[in-house]
């Protein structure tokens, strides 16, 4: 739980540089709470974005703040930035954490103590079925997590909001979760979105690519694909064939899939029903194919049936499916 990585996460926050990190909600929030953005602020901004959108505008910006964000404080992170940012880029940068701070010291009053009492729920025994679920994760992966090690990073979320994305922001062997915004009380809640984030940290790099590989050598796929997908409104959004697929499968299980079905079941199927019916764009290619797919992981969960080749040939098969029947989306 680190002041600095908070620093860092609301700083960039308020530049909007990219839906899924840069949460416009989230600013929006901290903006309504205290007060109008400033001059200085309104400039650091505008001046940051470009920065981080640089490139493919997707993992360009998460490299540069993957390299400071998880440092010790501002001197560490300008050690680490040397060789990762150029020196104009990180000076837009230090300028936006110094117009930010004043803002940022008003949230971190009320943030830190709920970060510092999840941070204590994480390093306990946690609920009774949490134990039982992480091993079944495992099985399903066909690996034992306990031989690892992964540094989680707590970070602030607007009220009523929480997120992560995984090791985006702090490079291999660490993840991040926004959590500020819930109550201790309500912080069981959030462990089926907290297992998923795992996931990507741990279960994803260990087995997906290898099947993925495989799955794209099949005579079927091997002259289309990854091509055919970024020709897809889910593919022009510059998510890759592989994270795509690793999203899809990782929803399958949780924090509403198979194994938040055999392991929560309280949380309901209300989640499916809605984005069915409202989907946009990522929740009709992710959330919606998940949701189908969640069946297919139920069968291979309760025979306690490792993830395999089949599996993602029928993850392929729901996709498939999404593409031919897709109406045109915007990419927004």
């Amino acid at each position: 739980m680190s002041r600095w990585a908070n620093l860092a996460y609301f700083t960039q926050t308020f530049s909007r540089w990219h839906d899924g990190i840069a949460h416009a909600n989230y600013a929006s929030e901290w903006t309504e709470r205290f007060g109008a953005l400033t001059p200085r602020e309104h400039a650091a901004a505008d001046r940051l974005r470009p920065v981080l959108q640089r490139g493919d505008g997707e993992s360009d910006g998460a490299a540069l703040l993957a390299a400071v964000l998880p440092r010790g404080g501002p001197d560490e992170a300008a050690r680490a930035a040397i060789g990762v940012w150029m020196p104009a880029d990180y000076e837009a940068w230090a300028e936006a954490v110094a117009a930010f701070t004043p803002r940022f010291d008003r949230l971190w009053t009320e943030a830190e103590p709920r970060l510092r009492a999840h941070a204590l729920a994480l390093t306990g025994t946690g609920p009774e079925w949490l134990a039982e679920a992480a091993a079944a994760t495992d099985r399903f992966f066909g690996m034992d997590t306990r031989a690892h090690r992964v540094e989680v990073v707590l970070l602030a979320s607007a009220e009523g909001w929480h997120g992560g994305n995984g090791p985006m922001l702090t490079g291999p062997g660490g993840m991040t979760f926004e959590c500020s915004g819930m109550r201790p009380r309500q912080f069981e809640a959030l462990l089926p979105s907290f297992l998923h984030e795992l996931m990507h940290c741990l279960h994803q790099p260990a087995v997906l690519p290898r099947l993925l590989a495989e799955l794209r050598t099949e005579p079927d796929l091997a002259a289309s694909e990854p091509g055919a997908y970024r020709a897809t409104a889910i593919g022009r959004t510059g998510l890759s064939f592989e994270d795509y697929f690793g999203e899809v499968v990782l929803h399958s299980l949780w924090p509403a899939g198979a194994q938040a079905g055999r392991h929560r079941p309280d949380s309901g199927p209300g989640l499916w029903r809605r984005f069915a019916s409202g989907a946009e764009l990522y929740d009709w290619w992710v959330f919606f194919a998940a949701g189908v797919l969640a069946g297919r992981a139920r069968v291979y969960v309760d025979q306690e049936h490792p993830i395999n080749l089949g599996f993602l040939r029928h993850a392929y098969d729901v996709h498939s499916a999404l593409r031919r029947h897709a109406r045109p989306q915007p990419t927004r």
